[in-house]
């Protein structure tokens, strides 16, 4: 009978110890098969991502002469400075300066007295954007690309 008792008591204290593993076992897959839905924002803009401070040059189309070379200073303080020479005409450079208003932190718009103008800040380059504020395309758009010096 104390066999019995024994026998009785070990299969007790085994099937205990199984019970214990499985509801491990079912923690852990639970824990496994959570779902993170922490969402993460990415706040990285060309205006706090890009070194973009700085001077961009190039001769942009122009309809009736042969191309406005033009010179775009960036700085620190969100102020610009735009000097723009109209290539094949008479006439004094074009200056103007002001502040620089964001886009959601990705398009730099220049406006003053007789500067309208919209730019795509990208790693040292600026393109330079239609009045809705969108990319030029087709053939010419490589033009609209102003680089750093």
């Amino acid at each position: 009978m104390k066999k019995m008792v024994l026998a009785v008591a070990v299969l007790a204290i085994g099937f205990a110890s199984c019970n214990k593993k499985a509801d491990a076992n079912e923690s852990t897959n639970d824990t496994l098969n959570q779902v993170d839905t922490t969402q993460v924002v990415d706040d990285h803009t060309s205006q706090t991502a890009v070194d973009w401070a700085g001077i961009y040059v190039g001769a942009l189309p122009c309809a009736d002469c042969e191309g406005i070379q033009t010179e775009i200073a960036l700085n620190d303080d969100d102020t610009f400075v735009v000097k723009q020479t109209y290539l094949g005409k008479e006439g004094a450079p074009v200056e103007e300066n002001g502040k620089i208003m964001w886009h959601d932190g990705t398009i730099a718009h220049l406006k003053g007295n007789t500067i309208d103008m919209k730019l795509k800040v990208g790693e040292n380059q600026v393109f330079v954007l239609d009045q809705d504020g969108k990319e030029i395309e087709g053939a010419m758009k490589d033009l609209y690309i102003l680089k750093k010096n």
